[in-house]
C-alpha cells in the first residue's frame, strides 16, 4: 500500500530505513539490466534503463542528505563532473548565498548517471519530480521528511544539528543563537557522513 499524504502537508510519511533499502535495490535490480544489454546483447541498455538509473540515484542523494531535489540534482551534476562524493551546493529556498554538504552514497556510480549529460538542470527536475510520482508513488519533498523525521526520532539528533545539516529555515533561528556555531556546523557535517555513510 502506497503512503497516503496528509491534507496540506507535503510529507507522506514515508519510512527513511525502508525507502533507503528500497532504492539500493532498485539500484541493483537496474545495474543487473544494464550490464545484460552491456555484457550479453553486445549494445547500449535501452533509455528507459539509463533514465530510471540516473533518477534513483538522485532519489537516494536526495534521500541520503535531506536534500531538496534541486539541490541533490545539482550535487549530481557535480559529481557526473568531477567524481569527488561530497559536494556543495547552493542551498534553495534561501535569499542569500549559503552553501551545504552533500554526501554522495556509494552506491550511486558515476556511470549510472550517463543519461543525464546532454540534459539541462531544469528538465531533469521536472522529469525527476513526474517519475517520482508514477514511479514510487510520492513527491520528492517526503524525502527530506523521511531523513529530517529519522535523523531526530532514530538517532537523537537535536533539532538545531537537524537544521545545520538540512538548512530547515525554520529552525535556523535556534542554530543562530548556539555560542558555537562553527562547532555545530562541524558537528552536522559529522552526522551527515554517519547518516549519509
Amino acid at each position: 500500500m502506497l503512503p497516503q499524504k496528509k491534507k496540506g502537508y507535503w510529507d507522506m510519511g514515508l519510512d527513511f530505513v525502508g525507502t533507503l533499502r528500497r532504492f539500493k535495490d532498485d539500484l541493483k535490480r537496474l545495474e543487473i539490466q544494464k550490464r545484460y544489454y552491456e555484457e550479453v546483447k553486445n549494445m547500449p541498455p535501452p533509455p528507459h534503463v539509463r533514465v530510471n538509473l540516473a533518477y534513483t540515484s538522485i532519489l537516494l542523494i536526495q534521500l541520503a542528505n535531506g536534500a531538496r531535489i534541486s539541490e541533490a540534482v545539482e550535487a549530481t551534476y557535480k559529481f557526473l563532473e568531477d567524481g569527488f562524493r561530497e559536494q556543495e551546493v547552493r542551498v534553495r529556498r534561501k535569499n542569500r548565498d549559503e552553501y551545504r554538504l552533500i554526501i554522495i552514497p556509494r552506491e550511486v556510480k558515476r556511470s549510472y548517471l550517463g543519461a543525464l549529460i546532454d540534459w539541462e538542470f531544469r528538465r531533469v527536475l521536472q522529469n525527476i519530480r513526474v517519475f517520482t510520482g508514477a514511479h514510487y508513488g510520492f513527491n520528492t519533498h517526503s524525502l527530506r521528511y523521511a531523513f529530517i523525521n529519522y535523523a531526530g526520532t532514530e538517532k537523537g539528533l537535536p533539532p538545531q544539528l537537524i537544521a545545520r545539516i538540512t538548512r530547515l529555515s525554520r529552525l535556523d533561528m535556534l542554530s543562530e543563537r548556539e555560542p558555537s556555531n562553527r562547532d555545530l556546523e562541524k558537528r552536522a557535517e559529522e552526522a551527515l557522513r554517519e547518516l549519509a555513510g
